[in-house]
Order: structure tokens, then sequence, then C-alpha cells
């Protein structure tokens, strides 16, 4: 969680921005989601971008944030 530099919501189509549901990498980041089409978008130091699907993206955000030091 040192890495990383920004948490922030994100809306998805999982079907046509990941060509389905799970684990998805794709050119620009790795996505991790089983339903719906908003989630949370980590970035790292590094450049690197995670997504994390969830059923409560908003409280997400601010538990990552929180443990981050991120708003």
């Amino acid at each position: 969680m040192s890495d990383v530099i920004s948490v922030e919501l994100r809306d998805f189509a999982p079907l046509r921005d990941f060509g389905g549901y799970g684990i998805r990498p794709d050119q620009e980041m790795k996505a991790d989601y089983l339903r719906g089409g908003t989630g949370v978008l980590l970035t790292t130091v590094n450049g690197k971008h995670h997504l994390i699907g969830s059923d409560t993206p908003e409280r997400l955000v601010e538990v990552l944030a929180a443990i981050t030091h991120r708003e």
C-alpha cells in the first residue's frame, strides 16, 4: 500500500473494456471484479493501475484513502 499514489472511483463496462468478468489484464491495467460497473482505481508509483470492482466502491475509496493517506 505504500506504493499507491492515488485512489479514485472509476466507472467501467466489463464486457466492453475488458472482454468479461474476473481477473482481467489489459494494456493499461489489471482489473479484478465479478459484477457491477463501478470500482476503485489504484495507481502506483511505478505507473501501474489496478481496478478493483466493489458493491460499495465509495466506502472502499474511503478505506483505501485512509490506509494510504491519499484523498
